[in-house]
């Protein structure tokens, strides 16, 4: 008899210790099943080449008959390279506002890339270079040669307008030098347009650092204006 009461005194401490098991066999199924799913990114938040190429790869949306995309039109155009800006306007036929549209367009595909600069400025850092290679790789594939594409600087709201407005230029064009010098990328194929802050990735935290930032964007090539 001593040795059933034993066995019936035991059975809820083993039952406890069997569920304590399952739970923590299905929390580490859970964890790794999570690790499986997520993307796979660098602690440093270094998009790798491969990472770039599935963001830009998609096809963007052609502009449907007689209408032009949402986007973020400035009377200026927003494009930072004034030689380049005269030969789009001259192709395209367009002006100011209907230009912006037809460079910016918001469904296109597009990915953020944090490229480290020096502290206002335009200089690149290290960090910024070694990003700015793996976008070069991702440009340099077959399934990009031939696109083209919009670099979009943008800032936060630290300094006036006129300031920031510059200064996304002028590192938007400093990324696209990059590029071309180093790695050979046909300079026509980037359009390097500034926004300074009207863009900002979190309006919520317009001096974060997450809204310092140059933009990738594809675009399906200038629709002629009066075009069918």
């Amino acid at each position: 008899m001593a040795s059933s009461t034993t066995r019936r005194g035991a059975g809820p401490g083993r039952w406890r210790t069997g569920l304590a098991g399952c739970l923590l066999v299905g929390a580490a199924l859970l964890l790794a099943t999570l690790f499986l799913v997520a993307p796979a990114v660098a602690d440093d938040g270094l998009l790798s080449a491969e990472q770039i190429l599935a963001a830009l790869e998609q096809r963007p949306p052609l502009p449907a008959k007689g209408f032009l995309p949402k986007a973020n039109p400035d009377a200026a155009t927003r494009v930072c390279d004034a030689d380049l800006n005269r030969r789009l306007l001259a192709k395209s036929g367009q002006r100011g506002e209907l230009l912006t549209r037809n460079l910016y367009v918001e469904a296109a595909p597009t990915v953020d890339l944090d490229i480290a600069f020096a502290y206002g400025e335009a200089a690149l850092l290290a960090a910024g270079r070694v990003q700015l290679d793996e976008l070069a790789r991702a440009l340099l594939d077959p399934g990009l040669r031939t696109q083209q594409f919009v670099f979009a600087g943008h800032t936060d709201v630290d300094g006036g307008a006129d300031y920031n407005d510059r200064l996304s230029c002028e590192r938007a064009l400093s990324a696209r030098r990059y590029l071309v010098v180093q790695h050979g990328i046909d300079a026509d194929r980037l359009v390097p347009m500034g926004f300074g802050f009207e863009k900002l990735k979190d309006p919520l935290q317009p001096r974060a650092a997450v809204n310092r930032r140059v933009e990738i964007r594809r675009f399906a090539g200038l629709q002629k204006t009066g075009q069918p």
